[in-house]
């Protein structure tokens, strides 16, 4: 399909996870607040985050999306022949 496209305006960068982002991520995915408006599992930890980060990279070459679900696949297709 393809790889994960780049998408920039004035104020944000949205663009594929990289290596070095997983320190981040998982900072990110840690916080009491993120684990509890995505219901993540005590059980959630560096490794789980890499695996989520390389899911979600995979979806782009297998889908061409980065995500599964039927509305925001046509809203991301939409959104990319719009670029």
């Amino acid at each position: 399909m393809g790889a994960c496209p780049t998408i920039e305006t004035d104020r944000l960068v949205l663009r594929p996870f990289r290596d070095d982002d997983l320190d981040d991520y998982f900072a990110m995915m840690d916080t009491p607040e993120v684990r509890r408006w995505l219901h993540l599992s005590d059980k959630f930890d560096r490794d789980a985050a890499w695996a989520q980060m390389a899911g979600l990279v995979g979806q782009w070459t297998l889908r061409g999306t980065g995500y599964s679900r039927r509305g925001t696949l046509a809203w991301v297709r939409k959104m990319m022949e719009r670029s």
